[in-house]
């Protein structure tokens, strides 16, 4: 006899033992009430169609079809493992976000992971930031300076550098500092050329004051700077 659970709506045959008793579905475990055999013709079960599986060329793709989702915001797919959407930045796992622009998701992302960043962290990526390369000042505090090592072991980068007295820019381009040389050569022409030569006298000064700490900060960095 075949029965039907009225919970789930499941098809069953049962032995003819079990005529007229009470059983439980083993699908959803509802109550079955097992009528006494009745004559008449049987409920037909539908044949279950087995579903077809995927078929992948290879493991590895296999891996990352199952690894894949997509973005709630503009449905690009990304990996089961990513924190943020490569394409709008949007937060994995955050409320979706409707009606703005893409490029506000990169920078609110951008935000909320450093935020995130220990203090240290912090100021590495500070450092790595595009164009910001820390003043003599700066990296003197956080005792990041580090010693050239062409200069004894009590070398005080702010004392007066005689060289870069003496030879100026040129010494600025041998340590390789070639955008600070470039700017102190161009102010000393500008002098030359708008105070008649009296104002270019206190380039010598300027370039001794500023040698060693200049030298010191491009060393501790290996970046470019132009003031």
């Amino acid at each position: 006899m075949i029965v039907i659970c009225n919970k789930c709506q499941s098809k069953m045959k049962v032995p003819e033992s079990l005529y007229g008793k009470r059983g439980k579905c083993p699908k959803c475990g509802g109550v079955i009430d097992i009528p006494e055999e009745v004559p008449g013709v049987e409920p037909s079960v539908e044949p279950v169609m087995p579903q077809k599986e995927t078929v992948y060329a290879s493991q590895p793709e296999r891996e990352c079809a199952e690894r894949a989702k997509y973005c709630h915001s503009c449905g690009s797919d990304i990996t089961a493992d990513a924190l943020f959407c490569r394409r709008c930045g949007t937060q994995i796992g955050a409320e979706p976000k409707i009606g703005h622009p893409a490029q506000p998701y990169e920078e609110t992302a951008m935000k909320e992971q450093q935020q995130q960043l220990t203090p240290s962290q912090a100021v590495m990526h500070e450092e790595t930031a595009p164009c910001a390369v820390p003043s003599f000042d700066e990296l003197e505090a956080r005792g990041r300076l580090v010693r050239p090592p062409e200069y004894p072991n009590n070398f005080n980068p702010r004392g007066f550098c005689w060289p870069a007295f003496w030879f100026g820019p040129l010494w600025y381009f041998l340590k390789g500092m070639i955008n600070k040389g470039l700017l102190l050569f161009g102010i000393a022409v500008a002098l030359v050329v708008f105070t008649i030569g009296i104002g270019a006298l206190i380039m010598p000064l300027l370039y001794g004051f500023m040698g060693y700490r200049d030298y010191s900060r491009y060393y501790s960095t290996k970046k470019q700077f132009w003031w």
